[in-house]
Protein backbone atom coordinates (compact mmCIF):
# COMPACT_ATOMS: atom_id res chain seq x y z
CA UNK A 1 0.00 0.00 0.00
CA UNK A 2 1.39 3.45 -0.98
CA UNK A 3 0.54 6.27 0.69
CA UNK A 4 -1.10 9.74 0.10
CA UNK A 5 1.79 11.51 -2.16
CA UNK A 6 3.67 14.31 -1.15
CA UNK A 7 3.35 17.06 -3.90
CA UNK A 8 6.35 19.25 -1.73
CA UNK A 9 9.47 18.40 -3.87
CA UNK A 10 7.66 19.93 -6.91
CA UNK A 11 5.68 22.96 -5.17
CA UNK A 12 9.49 23.55 -3.43
CA UNK A 13 10.64 24.11 -6.85
CA UNK A 14 8.01 26.60 -8.44
CA UNK A 15 9.22 29.67 -7.20
CA UNK A 16 12.64 28.96 -8.97
CA UNK A 17 10.74 27.94 -12.33
CA UNK A 18 9.11 31.25 -12.28
CA UNK A 19 12.11 32.75 -11.76
CA UNK A 20 14.07 31.12 -14.65
CA UNK A 21 11.10 31.91 -17.00
CA UNK A 22 10.85 35.43 -16.01
CA UNK A 23 14.67 35.24 -16.45
CA UNK A 24 15.14 33.78 -19.58
CA UNK A 25 14.44 36.53 -21.90
CA UNK A 26 14.76 39.43 -19.53
CA UNK A 27 11.01 40.23 -20.02
CA UNK A 28 9.45 41.02 -17.09
CA UNK A 29 10.21 42.89 -14.11
CA UNK A 30 9.01 42.83 -10.19
CA UNK A 31 7.55 46.10 -10.84
CA UNK A 32 5.36 44.75 -14.19
CA UNK A 33 3.86 41.97 -12.43
CA UNK A 34 2.99 42.74 -8.68
CA UNK A 35 -0.26 41.96 -8.33
CA UNK A 36 -1.38 45.20 -6.76
CA UNK A 37 -4.36 47.73 -7.41
CA UNK A 38 -1.95 50.28 -9.67
CA UNK A 39 0.18 47.22 -11.67
CA UNK A 40 -0.47 47.07 -15.55
CA UNK A 41 -3.53 46.43 -17.62
CA UNK A 42 -3.86 42.76 -17.92
CA UNK A 43 -3.31 43.36 -21.60
CA UNK A 44 -0.09 44.42 -21.53
CA UNK A 45 1.05 41.95 -18.28
CA UNK A 46 -0.57 39.22 -20.94
CA UNK A 47 2.03 40.51 -23.43
CA UNK A 48 4.78 40.33 -20.81
CA UNK A 49 3.93 36.53 -20.50
CA UNK A 50 4.12 35.90 -24.28
CA UNK A 51 7.52 37.24 -24.21
CA UNK A 52 9.01 35.34 -21.51
CA UNK A 53 7.37 32.37 -22.92
CA UNK A 54 8.38 32.55 -26.34
CA UNK A 55 9.98 29.33 -27.68
CA UNK A 56 13.70 31.30 -28.77
CA UNK A 57 15.52 34.15 -27.10
CA UNK A 58 15.14 37.52 -29.42
CA UNK A 59 19.32 36.67 -29.95
CA UNK A 60 17.38 34.35 -32.51
CA UNK A 61 14.59 35.73 -34.47
CA UNK A 62 11.49 33.64 -35.10
CA UNK A 63 12.62 33.34 -38.88
CA UNK A 64 15.39 30.81 -38.11
CA UNK A 65 12.47 28.42 -37.80
CA UNK A 66 10.76 27.43 -41.02
CA UNK A 67 6.96 25.27 -41.35
CA UNK A 68 8.43 21.60 -42.01
CA UNK A 69 6.14 18.77 -44.40
CA UNK A 70 5.17 15.65 -42.78
CA UNK A 71 7.22 12.59 -43.10
CA UNK A 72 4.30 10.55 -44.68
CA UNK A 73 0.87 11.12 -46.16
CA UNK A 74 -1.17 8.09 -45.62
CA UNK A 75 -4.13 7.42 -47.82
CA UNK A 76 -6.08 4.71 -46.31
CA UNK A 77 -7.25 3.16 -48.81
CA UNK A 78 -3.50 2.17 -50.07
CA UNK A 79 -2.48 0.58 -47.04
CA UNK A 80 -1.31 -2.73 -47.25
CA UNK A 81 -3.91 -5.40 -45.61
CA UNK A 82 -1.36 -7.14 -44.44
CA UNK A 83 -0.43 -4.22 -42.47
CA UNK A 84 -3.74 -3.76 -41.38
CA UNK A 85 -3.71 -7.19 -39.44
CA UNK A 86 -0.13 -6.95 -38.34
CA UNK A 87 -1.50 -3.64 -36.09
CA UNK A 88 -4.65 -5.34 -35.39
CA UNK A 89 -3.14 -8.34 -33.61
CA UNK A 90 -0.19 -5.43 -31.78
CA UNK A 91 -3.20 -4.16 -30.33
CA UNK A 92 -5.09 -7.47 -29.32
CA UNK A 93 -1.65 -9.11 -27.46
CA UNK A 94 -1.44 -5.83 -25.88
CA UNK A 95 1.40 -4.80 -26.92
CA UNK A 96 -0.19 -1.55 -27.60
CA UNK A 97 -1.29 0.34 -24.90
CA UNK A 98 -3.19 3.66 -24.25
CA UNK A 99 -2.17 6.78 -22.53
CA UNK A 100 -6.06 8.13 -21.53
CA UNK A 101 -5.87 11.71 -19.90
CA UNK A 102 -8.51 11.85 -18.13
CA UNK A 103 -8.17 14.69 -15.92
CA UNK A 104 -9.57 17.53 -17.97
CA UNK A 105 -12.58 19.31 -16.93
CA UNK A 106 -15.76 20.53 -19.09
CA UNK A 107 -15.96 24.00 -17.37
CA UNK A 108 -16.71 25.89 -21.12
CA UNK A 109 -20.20 23.70 -20.86
CA UNK A 110 -20.98 24.27 -17.06
CA UNK A 111 -20.31 20.52 -16.21
CA UNK A 112 -17.31 19.14 -14.04
CA UNK A 113 -14.79 16.34 -14.95
CA UNK A 114 -15.05 15.22 -18.72
CA UNK A 115 -14.59 11.82 -17.80
CA UNK A 116 -18.43 12.24 -16.14
CA UNK A 117 -19.47 14.29 -18.65
CA UNK A 118 -22.27 12.52 -20.55
CA UNK A 119 -23.44 14.83 -23.80
CA UNK A 120 -27.03 13.72 -23.73
CA UNK A 121 -27.47 14.65 -20.26
CA UNK A 122 -25.87 17.85 -21.34
CA UNK A 123 -28.99 18.24 -24.21
CA UNK A 124 -31.25 16.98 -21.52
CA UNK A 125 -30.60 19.86 -19.17
CA UNK A 126 -31.17 21.55 -22.22
CA UNK A 127 -34.23 20.91 -23.12
CA UNK A 128 -35.49 21.11 -19.60
CA UNK A 129 -33.95 24.72 -19.39
CA UNK A 130 -32.06 24.15 -16.10
CA UNK A 131 -28.73 23.84 -14.98
CA UNK A 132 -25.06 24.99 -15.43
CA UNK A 133 -25.23 23.54 -19.03
CA UNK A 134 -28.35 25.56 -19.94
CA UNK A 135 -26.64 28.83 -18.83
CA UNK A 136 -23.91 28.43 -20.98
CA UNK A 137 -26.12 26.90 -24.05
CA UNK A 138 -28.12 30.53 -23.94
CA UNK A 139 -24.38 32.55 -24.03
CA UNK A 140 -24.42 31.32 -28.04
CA UNK A 141 -25.60 33.16 -30.27
CA UNK A 142 -29.37 32.69 -32.22
CA UNK A 143 -27.66 30.44 -35.26
CA UNK A 144 -25.80 28.47 -32.54
CA UNK A 145 -28.58 27.81 -30.46
CA UNK A 146 -30.93 26.83 -33.70
CA UNK A 147 -28.60 24.11 -34.55
CA UNK A 148 -27.92 22.81 -31.65
CA UNK A 149 -32.02 22.08 -30.31
CA UNK A 150 -32.35 20.79 -33.99
CA UNK A 151 -29.85 18.20 -33.12
CA UNK A 152 -30.82 17.33 -29.61
CA UNK A 153 -34.56 16.63 -30.98
CA UNK A 154 -33.18 14.78 -33.62
CA UNK A 155 -31.16 12.66 -31.35
CA UNK A 156 -34.06 12.18 -28.76
CA UNK A 157 -36.50 11.23 -31.72
CA UNK A 158 -34.18 8.44 -33.12
CA UNK A 159 -32.37 7.09 -29.60
CA UNK A 160 -35.03 5.66 -28.13
CA UNK A 161 -32.46 3.43 -26.57
CA UNK A 162 -30.02 5.10 -25.81
CA UNK A 163 -27.42 4.09 -23.63
CA UNK A 164 -26.57 6.50 -20.58
CA UNK A 165 -22.90 6.74 -20.36
CA UNK A 166 -20.00 9.07 -19.59
CA UNK A 167 -17.04 10.13 -22.02
CA UNK A 168 -14.67 7.95 -19.75
CA UNK A 169 -16.51 5.03 -19.60
CA UNK A 170 -17.51 5.63 -23.28
CA UNK A 171 -13.93 6.08 -24.20
CA UNK A 172 -12.91 2.55 -21.97
CA UNK A 173 -15.73 0.73 -23.24
CA UNK A 174 -14.80 1.15 -26.61
CA UNK A 175 -11.19 -0.22 -25.79
CA UNK A 176 -12.11 -3.09 -24.68
CA UNK A 177 -14.85 -3.70 -27.85
CA UNK A 178 -11.94 -2.77 -29.83
CA UNK A 179 -10.05 -5.36 -28.24
CA UNK A 180 -12.39 -8.17 -28.83
CA UNK A 181 -12.74 -7.67 -31.98
CA UNK A 182 -9.82 -7.57 -33.29
CA UNK A 183 -8.91 -10.26 -30.71
CA UNK A 184 -11.78 -12.54 -33.26
CA UNK A 185 -9.98 -11.77 -36.45
CA UNK A 186 -6.00 -12.01 -35.16
CA UNK A 187 -7.32 -15.45 -34.01
CA UNK A 188 -6.69 -14.77 -29.92
CA UNK A 189 -9.44 -15.71 -27.26
CA UNK A 190 -11.65 -12.27 -26.26
CA UNK A 191 -10.98 -12.92 -22.71
CA UNK A 192 -7.23 -13.63 -23.58
CA UNK A 193 -7.57 -10.13 -25.32
CA UNK A 194 -8.75 -8.01 -22.62
CA UNK A 195 -6.10 -9.75 -19.89
CA UNK A 196 -3.52 -8.82 -22.04
CA UNK A 197 -3.81 -5.40 -21.88
CA UNK A 198 -2.38 -2.51 -20.25
CA UNK A 199 -2.89 0.99 -19.90
CA UNK A 200 -2.10 4.11 -18.55
CA UNK A 201 -4.90 6.72 -16.86
CA UNK A 202 -3.98 10.04 -16.18
CA UNK A 203 -6.63 11.67 -13.21
CA UNK A 204 -6.46 14.72 -10.96
CA UNK A 205 -7.56 15.50 -7.35
CA UNK A 206 -9.35 18.49 -7.67
CA UNK A 207 -12.36 18.37 -5.56
CA UNK A 208 -16.05 17.44 -7.27
CA UNK A 209 -18.21 21.00 -5.72
CA UNK A 210 -20.93 19.19 -5.48
CA UNK A 211 -19.67 15.98 -3.54
CA UNK A 212 -16.59 17.81 -2.22
CA UNK A 213 -14.47 14.56 -3.30
CA UNK A 214 -11.75 14.81 -5.72
CA UNK A 215 -12.55 13.44 -9.21
CA UNK A 216 -9.62 10.72 -8.70
CA UNK A 217 -11.47 9.03 -5.79
CA UNK A 218 -14.93 8.98 -7.86
CA UNK A 219 -13.40 8.26 -10.94
CA UNK A 220 -11.58 5.03 -9.01
CA UNK A 221 -14.37 4.41 -7.50
CA UNK A 222 -16.32 3.79 -10.85
CA UNK A 223 -13.36 1.60 -12.02
CA UNK A 224 -14.56 -0.76 -9.23
CA UNK A 225 -17.78 -0.32 -9.50
CA UNK A 226 -17.55 -1.42 -13.11
CA UNK A 227 -15.24 -4.13 -12.55
CA UNK A 228 -12.51 -2.12 -14.29
CA UNK A 229 -14.74 -2.50 -17.59
CA UNK A 230 -12.90 -6.14 -17.98
CA UNK A 231 -9.71 -5.29 -17.99
CA UNK A 232 -7.08 -6.83 -15.02
CA UNK A 233 -6.83 -4.16 -12.02
CA UNK A 234 -3.16 -5.06 -11.95
CA UNK A 235 -2.42 -3.55 -15.77
CA UNK A 236 -4.44 -0.65 -15.03
CA UNK A 237 -1.67 2.02 -13.75
CA UNK A 238 -3.00 5.11 -12.26
CA UNK A 239 -1.59 8.45 -12.29
CA UNK A 240 -2.99 11.61 -10.08
CA UNK A 241 -1.99 14.79 -11.28
CA UNK A 242 -2.19 17.61 -8.14
CA UNK A 243 -3.31 21.08 -8.57
CA UNK A 244 -1.24 23.68 -7.43
CA UNK A 245 -1.93 27.47 -5.93
CA UNK A 246 -1.13 30.82 -7.74
CA UNK A 247 2.08 32.83 -7.21
CA UNK A 248 2.84 36.54 -7.09
CA UNK A 249 5.64 38.59 -7.28
CA UNK A 250 6.58 40.90 -4.42
CA UNK A 251 9.63 43.33 -4.33
CA UNK A 252 11.82 43.11 -1.47
CA UNK A 253 14.31 45.28 -2.51
CA UNK A 254 15.63 47.58 -5.68
CA UNK A 255 17.38 44.60 -7.28
CA UNK A 256 15.44 41.53 -5.20
CA UNK A 257 11.97 40.29 -5.55
CA UNK A 258 10.04 37.53 -3.65
CA UNK A 259 7.93 35.02 -5.35
CA UNK A 260 5.81 33.68 -3.19
CA UNK A 261 2.54 31.08 -3.17
CA UNK A 262 -0.78 33.43 -3.27
CA UNK A 263 -3.09 32.08 0.18
CA UNK A 264 -6.29 30.29 -0.71
CA UNK A 265 -5.82 31.19 -4.80
CA UNK A 266 -7.61 28.51 -6.65
CA UNK A 267 -5.72 25.32 -7.32
CA UNK A 268 -4.88 24.51 -11.14
CA UNK A 269 -3.27 21.77 -12.62
CA UNK A 270 0.21 22.37 -14.21
CA UNK A 271 -0.80 21.10 -17.68
CA UNK A 272 -0.59 17.82 -19.22
CA UNK A 273 3.14 17.74 -19.78
CA UNK A 274 3.23 17.74 -16.08
CA UNK A 275 1.30 14.62 -16.11
CA UNK A 276 3.41 13.22 -19.06
CA UNK A 277 6.60 13.60 -16.68
CA UNK A 278 4.78 11.90 -14.07
CA UNK A 279 5.07 8.68 -16.02
CA UNK A 280 8.92 8.13 -15.37
CA UNK A 281 8.27 8.82 -11.49
CA UNK A 282 8.56 6.16 -9.64
CA UNK A 283 6.33 7.62 -6.46
CA UNK A 284 3.63 8.59 -8.39
CA UNK A 285 2.28 5.12 -9.92
CA UNK A 286 0.20 3.04 -8.19
CA UNK A 287 -2.53 0.18 -9.17
CA UNK A 288 -5.84 -0.87 -6.52
CA UNK A 289 -6.63 -4.19 -6.47
CA UNK A 290 -9.31 -4.67 -4.04
CA UNK A 291 -12.70 -2.43 -3.62
CA UNK A 292 -11.54 0.43 -1.25
CA UNK A 293 -10.28 2.77 -4.18
CA UNK A 294 -7.62 4.44 -1.33
CA UNK A 295 -6.13 1.38 -1.15
CA UNK A 296 -3.50 1.92 -3.57
CA UNK A 297 -0.39 -0.55 -4.61
CA UNK A 298 2.75 0.65 -5.95
CA UNK A 299 3.72 -0.63 -8.83
CA UNK A 300 6.57 -3.43 -8.64
CA UNK A 301 9.55 -4.92 -10.60
CA UNK A 302 9.93 -9.33 -10.65
CA UNK A 303 12.04 -8.55 -7.71
CA UNK A 304 9.43 -6.24 -5.87
CA UNK A 305 11.29 -3.43 -6.32
CA UNK A 306 9.34 -0.05 -7.36
CA UNK A 307 9.44 1.23 -10.72
CA UNK A 308 7.67 3.95 -12.78
CA UNK A 309 4.56 3.56 -15.27
CA UNK A 310 6.60 3.27 -18.12
CA UNK A 311 9.20 0.78 -16.82
CA UNK A 312 6.33 -1.20 -15.44
CA UNK A 313 3.95 -1.70 -18.45
CA UNK A 314 7.21 -2.26 -20.61
CA UNK A 315 8.01 -5.22 -18.33
CA UNK A 316 4.22 -6.47 -18.40
CA UNK A 317 4.96 -6.52 -22.57
CA UNK A 318 4.17 -2.89 -23.80
CA UNK A 319 6.10 -1.18 -26.53
CA UNK A 320 4.11 1.74 -28.29
CA UNK A 321 2.40 3.71 -25.98
CA UNK A 322 -0.43 6.05 -27.67
CA UNK A 323 -2.22 8.56 -26.23
CA UNK A 324 -5.85 8.71 -26.28
CA UNK A 325 -7.58 12.54 -24.73
CA UNK A 326 -11.10 12.32 -23.36
CA UNK A 327 -12.72 14.83 -25.42
CA UNK A 328 -11.14 13.07 -29.03
CA UNK A 329 -14.78 12.17 -30.27
CA UNK A 330 -12.95 9.66 -32.62
CA UNK A 331 -12.34 7.84 -29.83
CA UNK A 332 -15.72 6.91 -29.32
CA UNK A 333 -15.47 5.00 -33.15
CA UNK A 334 -15.45 1.62 -33.62
CA UNK A 335 -13.11 2.37 -37.03
CA UNK A 336 -10.82 5.06 -35.07
CA UNK A 337 -10.83 4.17 -31.69
CA UNK A 338 -7.62 2.14 -32.24
CA UNK A 339 -7.33 2.74 -35.83
CA UNK A 340 -5.36 0.24 -37.36
CA UNK A 341 -4.08 1.82 -40.44
CA UNK A 342 -3.14 4.65 -37.40
CA UNK A 343 -1.46 2.39 -35.32
CA UNK A 344 0.11 0.61 -38.46
CA UNK A 345 1.61 3.68 -39.04
CA UNK A 346 2.91 4.52 -35.99
CA UNK A 347 4.76 1.40 -35.69
CA UNK A 348 6.47 1.76 -38.42
CA UNK A 349 8.21 4.71 -37.82
CA UNK A 350 8.88 3.22 -34.34
CA UNK A 351 10.67 0.38 -35.71
CA UNK A 352 12.64 2.72 -38.02
CA UNK A 353 14.14 4.27 -34.77
CA UNK A 354 11.71 7.46 -33.86
CA UNK A 355 10.74 7.54 -30.58
CA UNK A 356 8.10 10.16 -30.92
CA UNK A 357 5.52 9.96 -33.66
CA UNK A 358 2.98 12.66 -34.05
CA UNK A 359 -0.37 12.79 -35.80
CA UNK A 360 -1.02 16.12 -37.66
CA UNK A 361 -4.41 16.96 -39.02
CA UNK A 362 -5.73 19.83 -41.65
CA UNK A 363 -5.87 22.98 -40.19
CA UNK A 364 -8.96 25.37 -42.51
CA UNK A 365 -8.80 27.76 -39.98
CA UNK A 366 -5.40 28.68 -40.14
CA UNK A 367 -4.48 27.99 -36.35
CA UNK A 368 -0.93 28.93 -35.04
CA UNK A 369 0.23 27.01 -32.57
CA UNK A 370 1.00 23.05 -32.52
CA UNK A 371 2.30 23.32 -36.36
CA UNK A 372 5.01 21.27 -37.05
CA UNK A 373 8.25 23.48 -37.39
CA UNK A 374 12.55 23.12 -37.79
CA UNK A 375 15.40 25.03 -37.96
CA UNK A 376 15.95 26.26 -41.42
CA UNK A 377 18.83 23.98 -42.63
CA UNK A 378 21.18 26.64 -42.80
CA UNK A 379 21.12 27.31 -39.16
CA UNK A 380 20.44 23.78 -37.94
CA UNK A 381 23.97 22.78 -36.81
CA UNK A 382 23.97 25.70 -34.67
CA UNK A 383 20.53 23.47 -32.97
CA UNK A 384 21.20 19.65 -33.91
CA UNK A 385 22.97 19.19 -30.44
CA UNK A 386 19.37 20.04 -28.42
CA UNK A 387 16.65 19.15 -30.79
CA UNK A 388 15.04 17.58 -33.09
CA UNK A 389 15.26 17.99 -36.54
CA UNK A 390 11.24 18.89 -36.44
CA UNK A 391 9.13 19.06 -33.87
CA UNK A 392 5.76 20.58 -32.36
CA UNK A 393 5.66 24.51 -31.86
CA UNK A 394 2.96 24.96 -29.50
CA UNK A 395 1.14 28.19 -29.61
CA UNK A 396 2.19 29.27 -25.60
CA UNK A 397 5.50 29.50 -27.08
CA UNK A 398 4.14 31.71 -30.45
CA UNK A 399 2.18 34.42 -29.19
CA UNK A 400 4.50 37.36 -29.60
CA UNK A 401 4.36 39.51 -32.40
CA UNK A 402 7.61 37.94 -34.30
CA UNK A 403 6.36 34.83 -34.16
CA UNK A 404 2.55 35.74 -35.31
CA UNK A 405 4.61 37.25 -38.76
CA UNK A 406 6.39 33.97 -39.38
CA UNK A 407 3.18 31.92 -38.94
CA UNK A 408 1.20 34.56 -41.14
CA UNK A 409 4.38 34.24 -43.71
CA UNK A 410 4.76 30.28 -43.84
CA UNK A 411 1.69 29.03 -42.33
CA UNK A 412 -1.50 30.97 -42.95
CA UNK A 413 -0.78 31.89 -46.73
CA UNK A 414 -1.75 28.57 -48.40
CA UNK A 415 -0.02 25.33 -49.06
CA UNK A 416 3.69 26.51 -50.03
CA UNK A 417 4.33 24.63 -53.46
CA UNK A 418 6.85 22.08 -51.42
CA UNK A 419 3.97 20.86 -49.70
CA UNK A 420 2.01 20.66 -52.68
CA UNK A 421 4.56 18.40 -54.87
CA UNK A 422 4.83 16.38 -51.91
CA UNK A 423 1.27 15.39 -52.06
CA UNK A 424 1.50 14.81 -55.81
CA UNK A 425 4.06 12.32 -55.22
CA UNK A 426 1.72 10.32 -53.56
CA UNK A 427 -1.24 11.02 -55.53
CA UNK A 428 -2.38 10.05 -59.10
CA UNK A 429 -2.31 12.93 -61.86
CA UNK A 430 -6.52 12.91 -61.81
CA UNK A 431 -5.99 14.43 -58.09
CA UNK A 432 -3.60 17.69 -58.34
CA UNK A 433 -5.88 19.71 -59.53
CA UNK A 434 -8.51 19.14 -56.86
CA UNK A 435 -5.32 19.59 -54.18
CA UNK A 436 -4.84 23.02 -55.36
CA UNK A 437 -8.03 24.47 -55.81
CA UNK A 438 -8.62 23.26 -51.98
CA UNK A 439 -9.58 25.81 -49.74
CA UNK A 440 -6.84 25.34 -47.31
CA UNK A 441 -5.75 28.51 -44.68
CA UNK A 442 -2.96 26.69 -42.63
CA UNK A 443 -0.52 23.39 -42.60
CA UNK A 444 -1.80 21.02 -40.73
CA UNK A 445 -1.44 21.28 -36.94
CA UNK A 446 -1.25 18.60 -33.38
CA UNK A 447 -4.03 16.33 -33.04
CA UNK A 448 -2.33 15.16 -29.81
CA UNK A 449 -2.43 11.55 -30.95
CA UNK A 450 1.23 11.29 -30.09
CA UNK A 451 2.85 7.47 -30.01
CA UNK A 452 5.85 6.79 -28.17
CA UNK A 453 8.14 4.14 -28.21
CA UNK A 454 8.32 3.08 -24.59
CA UNK A 455 11.92 2.51 -24.30
CA UNK A 456 12.82 5.01 -25.62
CA UNK A 457 10.55 8.19 -24.00
CA UNK A 458 11.62 6.07 -20.70
CA UNK A 459 14.95 7.29 -21.76
CA UNK A 460 14.38 10.85 -22.63
CA UNK A 461 12.32 11.46 -19.13
CA UNK A 462 14.60 10.11 -17.15
CA UNK A 463 17.21 12.81 -18.36
CA UNK A 464 15.09 15.90 -19.75
CA UNK A 465 12.21 17.69 -17.75
CA UNK A 466 9.46 19.09 -19.85
CA UNK A 467 9.57 22.97 -19.64
CA UNK A 468 7.82 24.89 -18.28
CA UNK A 469 5.73 28.13 -18.89
CA UNK A 470 4.18 31.14 -17.51
CA UNK A 471 0.29 31.40 -17.30
CA UNK A 472 -1.80 34.33 -16.07
CA UNK A 473 -5.20 34.12 -14.69
CA UNK A 474 -6.92 35.39 -11.96
CA UNK A 475 -4.50 38.41 -11.44
CA UNK A 476 -1.78 35.64 -10.27
CA UNK A 477 1.04 33.66 -11.62
CA UNK A 478 0.87 29.52 -12.54
CA UNK A 479 3.18 27.21 -14.67
CA UNK A 480 2.01 24.90 -17.13
CA UNK A 481 3.73 22.31 -19.29
CA UNK A 482 2.87 21.07 -22.33
CA UNK A 483 3.20 17.33 -23.70
CA UNK A 484 3.97 18.14 -27.21
CA UNK A 485 7.23 19.75 -26.42
CA UNK A 486 8.56 16.07 -26.01
CA UNK A 487 9.47 16.03 -29.87
CA UNK A 488 11.51 18.86 -29.55
CA UNK A 489 14.49 16.98 -27.97
CA UNK A 490 17.54 15.45 -30.23
CA UNK A 491 16.71 12.12 -28.74
CA UNK A 492 13.05 11.95 -30.04
CA UNK A 493 14.01 11.60 -33.07
CA UNK A 494 10.38 12.75 -33.72
CA UNK A 495 7.99 12.32 -37.07
CA UNK A 496 5.36 13.24 -38.22
CA UNK A 497 2.08 12.12 -40.51
CA UNK A 498 -1.31 12.99 -42.23
CA UNK A 499 -3.87 10.83 -42.86
CA UNK A 500 -6.09 11.26 -46.08
CA UNK A 501 -8.91 9.65 -47.35
CA UNK A 502 -9.69 8.13 -50.81
CA UNK A 503 -9.45 11.29 -52.39
CA UNK A 504 -6.44 12.65 -50.91
CA UNK A 505 -8.57 14.83 -48.35
CA UNK A 506 -6.70 14.92 -44.97
CA UNK A 507 -8.75 14.44 -42.03
CA UNK A 508 -10.41 17.05 -39.57
CA UNK A 509 -9.70 17.02 -35.69
CA UNK A 510 -13.08 16.43 -33.92
CA UNK A 511 -13.10 17.47 -30.44
CA UNK A 512 -15.96 18.49 -27.68
CA UNK A 513 -14.32 21.28 -25.99
CA UNK A 514 -17.42 23.38 -25.73
CA UNK A 515 -20.94 24.30 -25.83
CA UNK A 516 -21.23 24.32 -29.68
CA UNK A 517 -19.20 20.78 -30.51
CA UNK A 518 -22.32 19.28 -28.61
CA UNK A 519 -24.10 18.75 -32.10
CA UNK A 520 -20.94 16.40 -33.22
CA UNK A 521 -20.74 14.62 -29.72
CA UNK A 522 -24.18 13.42 -30.18
CA UNK A 523 -24.05 11.87 -33.35
CA UNK A 524 -21.03 10.35 -32.25
CA UNK A 525 -22.37 8.72 -29.29
CA UNK A 526 -25.68 7.55 -31.16
CA UNK A 527 -23.38 5.74 -33.83
CA UNK A 528 -21.54 4.04 -30.71
CA UNK A 529 -24.92 2.84 -29.68
CA UNK A 530 -25.78 1.28 -32.63
CA UNK A 531 -21.98 -0.87 -32.19
CA UNK A 532 -23.00 -4.27 -31.70
CA UNK A 533 -19.74 -5.07 -30.14
CA UNK A 534 -19.97 -1.62 -27.87
CA UNK A 535 -23.00 -2.69 -26.50
CA UNK A 536 -22.26 -5.90 -25.91
CA UNK A 537 -19.80 -5.44 -23.10
CA UNK A 538 -21.74 -1.86 -21.98
CA UNK A 539 -24.32 -4.44 -20.80
CA UNK A 540 -21.69 -6.62 -19.29
CA UNK A 541 -19.99 -3.62 -17.59
CA UNK A 542 -23.74 -2.21 -16.30
CA UNK A 543 -23.73 -5.34 -14.12
CA UNK A 544 -21.85 -3.25 -11.57
CA UNK A 545 -20.84 -4.16 -8.01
Amino acid sequence: MIEKKDNSVFEQSIPQKIENQINAHNSLSADELKILPDSLEKSDIEAKIHEANRFLPKSHPAHVLEAKIPDKIVNRTRVDAALIANAKSFVAQGKYVPEFFFAGAGTRMGAGAFYFIDPAGIAKDILDKKGASYKKYQLLNAQERSLIEMSIREFYDSEKDNLSLALGPRELLQFAASVMTYGRESGIDEPEALRSQKMIIHINDQVNPETSKPYCDEIITDFIKRRFFGFDPKKVVFLIQPAFRAYRIRKQSTTNIIIEEVPNSEELVYGHGYATCQMARVEDAFVVLGDDPHTRSAVTNDQGGAVNALSYIQLLGGEILGTHRINDLTKLDSDQAFDPVRIATQLEFIRDGHNVVVELVDNPTGQKGGNWMGFQKSVYKEFEKDYSESFLLEGVNTKTNAYQELFDRQINSGYPESFINRFMSFMDQTNQVSLKAHDIKGLPYNAFRLAYSIEGVKNILKTYELPYNLRYKFGCLYLESVTGDISQFRESRSASFVLADEDWRMELIHDFKEMKNLSEALLAIKKQNHDADFRKVTVASLKTK
